[in-house]
């Protein structure tokens, strides 16, 4: 059994894998699950691409008996080519995710997801290794607040 961490992170990336345009269109995941995994490059033959990956976390404890957990999980996309189009593209398909993950909460208010918000989307052109081209990612950032006993 996985603890809570993990659980939303594996119940983030089945949703974002589930929205077909993603899944068809999404070339290489890096998920992190257990087993044999590539190195993470971020090189035109990997585009486009996903990483959802945990960034940072916070405990909180207010007057009552529950702790609040704060989990941050970065989505990082990224696409090959001067056009940023592509990669707007897929953003906004994974921030459509999201949103409609608020109702449901990644089916884990039960376990005490209490919310899960977008808190910021960074923007970056990057060369590649030759500088001949030019990747553009974007690293979307989600806040997943956890209240437990």
């Amino acid at each position: 059994m996985s603890c809570f961490l993990t659980q939303s992170r594996a119940a983030l990336v089945d949703a974002i894998q589930h929205d077909g345009y993603l899944r068809e269109t999404v070339r290489r995941w890096w998920t992190f699950d257990p087993g044999l995994q590539k190195r993470i490059s971020f090189e035109p033959t990997e585009c486009p691409f996903c990483i959802v990956a945990p960034t940072s976390g916070a405990v909180e404890w207010p007057a009552n008996a529950y702790r609040d957990i704060v989990q941050a999980i970065e989505v990082t996309l990224g696409t090959d080519g001067q056009d940023v189009a592509p990669l707007e593209e897929l953003a906004a398909r994974v921030i459509d995710v999201i949103r409609a993950e608020k109702t449901d909460l990644l089916g884990l208010a039960g376990d005490g997801l209490a919310n899960i918000d977008i808190t910021s989307i960074a923007w970056t052109p990057r060369p590649d290794e030759q500088g001949a081209r030019i990747l553009w990612t974007a690293v979307i950032a989600v806040r997943l607040l956890w209240k437990l006993l």
